[in-house]
C-alpha cells in the first residue's frame, strides 16, 4: 500500500507582530514560516525562535547613556534582544563590548563628593580608552547597530577597506567603524551589510527595529517647527 504525503509548502515570510509609531520608526517581528509551527509550551520552546536575528539600531543593540557597552546599567545583556531570548528559552549570541565600552556611556561622576550635580560631572569613564568585542571571531545574531538608519541598514560596506583606513589613522565614519566591529566578520567588498548578514544567517524569526535616527534628523534640522 502506498502512502502519500502532503506537499510542502514553500518557506515565505510572514508578519506575526507589527507596531508602527510616530514618524517612520516601525517594529516588525518576521517569521520564516513552513508548515505549521508547534506552539511554545512551559517545557518547550516553538522552533520558531530557534535562530531568532535581531535588525535594527540602537535600540535593539542595547545603548544608553550615549554609550554601547556588554554589561552596565545600560547594557548589552539587558537588550530587548536579550529579554526576549530569555522569555523564549533561546541563545541568541551578541557581539558583546567590554568595558568601559564604545563609546563608553556617559556617567555621573560626583568628584567633589557633594552630592549635587555640578559641571563637568557627566562624562565618559576609561580615562580616554575604550572596549572592543570580548570575542571578535564569533557569528552574533543581535546585528543591531547604533546610529543606523532605514538607508545604511541596507547599505554594504567594504569592510577590508574600513579596516586598512582605521589602520592608517584615516578619519572614518563612527558608525561604519561600529558596524565593521559588530557584524564582524567575513570583510569581504559589499557584506558589511545588516541586511546581507541575515540572508547569510537563515533565520527562523527576524526582529527588526529601525528609524529612531531618521526621526531625530527632522528633529535637528534647522527649520523643525
Amino acid at each position: 500500500m502506498m502512502r502519500t504525503t502532503a506537499p510542502r509548502r514553500p518557506p515565505r515570510w510572514r508578519p506575526v507582530l507589527r507596531r508602527t509609531g510616530t514618524g517612520v520608526t516601525v517594529l516588525v517581528a518576521l517569521a520564516l514560516v513552513q508548515g505549521d509551527v508547534p506552539a511554545a509550551t512551559p517545557h518547550r520552546t516553538s522552533p520558531r525562535f530557534g535562530r531568532l536575528v535581531a535588525v535594527g539600531d540602537g535600540f535593539l543593540a542595547g545603548a544608553g547613556s550615549g554609550g554601547l557597552v556588554g554589561h552596565g546599567a545600560a547594557g548589552q545583556v539587558d537588550s530587548p534582544v536579550a529579554q526576549l531570548a530569555r522569555a523564549a528559552r533561546v541563545v541568541v549570541p551578541q557581539p558583546l563590548i567590554a568595558a568601559p565600552g564604545l563609546p563608553p556611556p556617559l556617567a555621573i561622576v560626583d568628584g567633589n563628593g557633594n552630592g549635587q550635580l555640578d559641571a563637568g560631572e557627566v562624562r565618559r569613564p576609561g580615562g580616554g580608552r575604550v572596549g572592543l568585542r570580548t570575542s571578535a571571531a564569533s557569528q552574533a545574531r543581535n546585528l543591531a547597530v547604533p546610529g543606523e538608519d532605514v538607508t545604511s541598514v541596507l547599505e554594504g560596506l567594504d569592510g577590508g577597506a574600513v579596516a586598512e583606513r582605521l589602520q592608517m589613522g584615516q578619519d572614518v565614519n563612527p558608525r561604519d567603524a561600529l558596524k565593521l566591529l559588530l557584524l564582524g566578520p567575513p570583510f569581504d567588498a559589499g557584506m558589511a551589510s545588516q541586511v546581507q548578514r541575515v540572508l547569510a544567517l537563515a533565520p527562523t524569526f527576524v526582529l527588526l527595529w529601525i528609524g529612531n535616527e531618521d526621526v531625530l534628523e527632522l528633529v535637528r534640522r534647522p527649520d523643525a517647527a
